[in-house]
């Protein structure tokens, strides 16, 4: 909900950009009352008549940026990738060394700047061997493989869409280590490149900066789920989106809404990632584990929700001329379920979602000018 949230408080983030260290300031913000709102809902439940529940919210103050402990997170010692070759392989991923190339005391007066993003640059030390060097002994077997479609002609939703795909392309994540798609595709702006495409706000298709890259999060997504990996944090679009099923999407926006799944393996994984004429393909390698499983994903459309049309009076148009401004398109209530097999029996059958999408009203200018 906070996500959704109109002047919705903005944690402070930050993200590596090659050799520096990009740190965004958050905003104070309204935040959802969670224990309000439980209460709400548990009056709301014992009640017998129908209720509209207000989302009691409040104001809640971000916290300044802590740079030692920043630091803390992101400081490591170089250290070499390697196989072991014992009862069970095990893979031991390289670390690149990473450091502040200015002292902590610099980097503090830095933040005494009253700016919205900070620039720390970092001292990267690679090690001698890496596991991309190991090549395919590290990564032998595809996990999971899933494409989507997109327009190739609208250039700049291609654009976006190969940018993020270059960032998380050739990503490694260790066994219990969680890939963050907003902290690994940084925020998406001008400056990095990102262009305007379509994108979804307040019910209606505008540009904005960056549209397009949640089609690569929810191609991300169904890979994930198809090699089994767990999901930590995932939400559905408002509305239903061209590229994927109801209930197989995974929207994502800078700073309140991200996109999380944990390597649950036993052993390092890669993602693998290609934009190219009009097919989004994202892969997962690693090494198979003694008891895999054939993952199968079913989503059900429980109940459709119709648009509504809606028309706004223009006196540019002429009386009775009408022209449609945004076609409409139905909403829906969803539930999907990841279903694992056995030699073609099945073993589990997991609900993973419940999801609703709103309608996407139809807009109708209607002419007032008089003739």
């Amino acid at each position: 909900m906070e996500g959704k949230l109109p002047n919705a408080k903005v944690e402070n983030n930050y993200y590596i950009e090659g050799n520096q260290l990009i740190i965004k300031k958050g905003k104070t913000g309204l935040v959802v009352n969670e224990e309000k709102l439980k209460e709400e809902i548990i009056q709301a439940i014992k009640s017998t008549e129908t209720n509209v529940i207000q989302i009691p919210c409040e104001q809640s103050i971000v916290e300044s940026i802590d740079i030692e402990k920043i630091h803390n997170e992101i400081y490591k010692e170089p250290e070499n990738a390697y196989i072991e070759e014992t009862e069970e392989m095990q893979v031991h991923p390289e670390v690149n060394g990473i450091d502040f190339a200015i002292s902590i005391e610099e980097a503090k007066e830095l933040l005494q700047e009253e700016k919205e993003e900070y620039t720390i640059p970092l001292k990267i030390t690679e090690p001698e061997v890496t596991l991309m060097e190991l090549g395919k002994e590290a990564f032998p077997e595809q996990l999971a493989k899933f494409s989507t479609r997109y327009d190739a002609s609208n250039k700049n939703r291609s654009n976006n869409l190969e940018l993020s795909s270059e960032k998380i392309d050739g990503t490694i994540v260790l066994p219990g280590e969680i890939f963050s798609y907003n902290q690994i595709v940084g925020e998406r702006t001008i400056a990095a490149g990102y262009k305007e495409a379509a994108v979804y706000e307040n019910g209606k298709v505008v540009d904005g900066i960056g549209g397009g890259i949640c089609q690569l999060s929810s191609t991300l997504y169904n890979a994930v789920l198809y090699a089994n990996l767990e999901i930590v944090s995932r939400s559905n679009h408002r509305f239903l989106t061209s590229y994927v099923d109801a209930g197989r999407d995974a929207t994502v926006s800078w700073g309140t809404i991200d996109f999380k799944f944990k390597n649950s393996r036993k052993y390092p994984i890669k993602v693998t990632s290609k934009v190219s004429n009009g097919i989004v393909t994202v892969e997962i390698y690693g090494i198979q584990e003694p008891e895999e499983y054939d993952v199968e994903l079913r989503s059900e459309i429980l109940e459709e929700i119709p648009y509504q049309v809606n028309y706004i009076e223009d006196d540019t148009l002429q009386k009775g001329v009408e022209q449609i401004e945004q076609m409409g398109t139905n909403g829906a209530k969803s539930v999907t379920y990841k279903i694992l097999k056995k030699d073609g029996i099945e073993v589990s059958r997991e609900e993973i979602s419940r999801d609703t999408y709103s309608a996407l009203d139809r807009i109708i200018r209607k002419g007032t000018k008089e003739p």
